[in-house]
């Protein structure tokens, strides 16, 4: 997990542009970062309170992130933004390496999609039987 707020170090480099979706792509994306999230320079505002002021980080895939802070510190602004629900006031999030924003659906297809696999291959997993008379450990007899 990196946070910062200092362009060298942003996972979104000078350079980079955005295709007709919105996604990043050229010499300043950074895709061997292997981040399943990309958050740089989020600002969001509401009137004149600023909630989120220059934010960055990077998820990786399988990563486990949290966000920590007090009351009215912005967490629960920035979630809402990188799952879409809002829009930044600046600055750049990918999800899987796409924009919340315009790729909202096809976001929630992989989402859903990646939960009935999980779930599937959850099914057909063999499971052994619980000892100490847990779940499982049933007797048919």
């Amino acid at each position: 997990m990196a946070i910062s707020t200092n362009p060298s170090t942003d996972p979104v480099r000078a350079g980079a542009s955005l295709d007709r979706r919105g996604r990043a792509s050229g010499p300043g994306l950074v895709p061997e970062t292997g981040a399943a999230i990309q958050v740089s320079h989020l600002r969001k505002t509401y009137g004149p309170v600023v909630a989120v002021d220059d934010v960055s980080f990077s998820v990786a895939e399988g990563e486990v992130f949290g966000i920590l802070g007090p009351n009215g510190a912005g967490k629960t602004t920035t979630v809402e933004c990188v799952i879409g629900l809002r829009c930044p006031d600046a600055g750049a999030i990918r999800v899987m390496g796409l924009d919340p924003q315009v790729d909202r659906e096809e976001l929630h297809i992989r989402h859903t999609l990646s939960r009935a696999f999980a779930s599937a291959a959850d099914r057909r997993a063999p499971t052994a039987p619980a000892a100490h008379g847990g779940p499982g450990s049933e007797s048919t007899a």
